[in-house]
């Protein structure tokens, strides 16, 4: 009985130094400043009329609308006054660190007092993860709906006296669950999570298909001119007039060596040596094939390596040559060459 008469005491005296502040210390906007003091007004009311239930939302929601050293601490002291100590011993320590740092010796005093009060009676949660629960990939815990850090497995976490829901969960695994109760002032009660059963009836993971190929497409038909098509469609023709000029060069060569050793007849007239069926003499007509050899077969000889530097520096292209022949066409008093080709 007497202790409860010092607590009351305490919060009427706690209360008296907060009240001689305002809830605001900076205003976001006209109208959540406004609506934010309206809020800390009615909540100081109803908690001088011991209506705690009432006031701690106004002042949530006041703290939402405009962060303030006076509203946490108001926050922290009503918590406190309806029993959820771990929320009141949370929301006191962040009014210490804004007095401290606002230089509010006054509030600071308050903040120690009541948090020196609730630290022996706070009810602490203590979450372990069993050994085999450790190794499931995507494991998570949840506290009352919210996510736990596994890094605070093992540690004893202070929560507000009641009912708590734990709740584990991981892909392809069986969720677990649990009530916990926690009661009686600085006690700590402790939950073991164990390690989740395989989930049969979870879907498979849809099974990936490699791409099929699908039927080739030939390139399209190049119809067009370009400089490579153009330039080696001249080397081509350029060679082969080189090798009708070798050939045909040849031949004349040829001729003039067989027309040197005739012997077949006299010329008429009498002139000495032999003539051709022309009467014309065959040493003139082997000189003249002769000459006309060598011309040809230096005109062969400059046209083919012309054509062979033109064919080797023209662009590349995606044409190609697909058949390619040469025939050389030599008659008894003729020479030619013949070419075909599709390019």
């Amino acid at each position: 009985m007497i202790g409860a008469r010092r607590e009351r005491a305490l919060l009427g005296a706690t209360l008296a130094v907060a009240m001689t502040t305002t809830g605001s210390s900076r205003a976001d906007g006209p109208a959540d400043a406004a609506a934010a003091q309206a809020l800390f007004d009615d909540a100081k009311a109803l908690m001088r009329d011991g209506n705690y239930a009432a006031a701690c939302p106004k002042l949530d929601e006041s703290e939402r609308l405009q962060p303030a050293g006076g509203t946490v601490m108001f926050l922290g002291l009503c918590r406190e006054s309806e029993g959820k100590t771990a929320t009141a011993w949370a929301k006191l320590n962040e009014a210490l660190s804004v007095a401290r740092r606002d230089g509010r010796p006054d509030r600071e005093k308050v903040a120690q007092e009541h948090i020196a009060a609730l630290t022996p009676r706070l009810t602490r949660l203590d979450l372990e993860l069993s050994q085999d629960a450790t190794a499931i990939a995507g494991l998570e815990i949840r506290l009352d709906g919210d996510v736990i850090a596994l890094a605070l497995m093992g540690t004893a976490i202070p929560v507000d006296p009641g009912d708590h829901a734990v709740r584990a969960t991981a892909p392809g695994m069986k969720p677990w669950e649990m009530s916990v109760q926690t009661a009686g002032e600085g006690a700590t009660a402790k939950v073991s999570v164990p390690p989740l059963e395989k989930d049969a009836s979870a879907a498979a993971p849809p099974a990936v298909v490699a791409p099929t190929a699908g039927p080739a497409v030939p390139p399209p038909a190049d119809t067009g001119s370009s400089p490579g098509r153009t330039q080696r469609t001249i080397a081509l023709v350029v060679g082969g007039t080189g090798v009708v000029a070798l050939t045909i060069g040849t031949f004349f060569g040829v001729t003039a060596l067989s027309k040197k050793g005739d012997e077949n007849g006299q010329c008429p007239g009498g002139s000495s040596g032999p003539c051709n069926s022309t009467g014309v003499s065959l040493s003139q007509t082997a000189v003249s094939d002769g000459n006309i050899s060598s011309v040809l077969l230096g005109v062969g000889a400059v046209a083919v390596a012309g054509a062979g530097v033109l064919w080797l520096t023209a662009p590349k292209s995606a044409t190609t040559i697909t058949a390619l022949r040469v025939s050389p066409l030599v008659g008894r008093d003729s020479a030619g060459l013949s070419v075909q080709g599709g390019w």
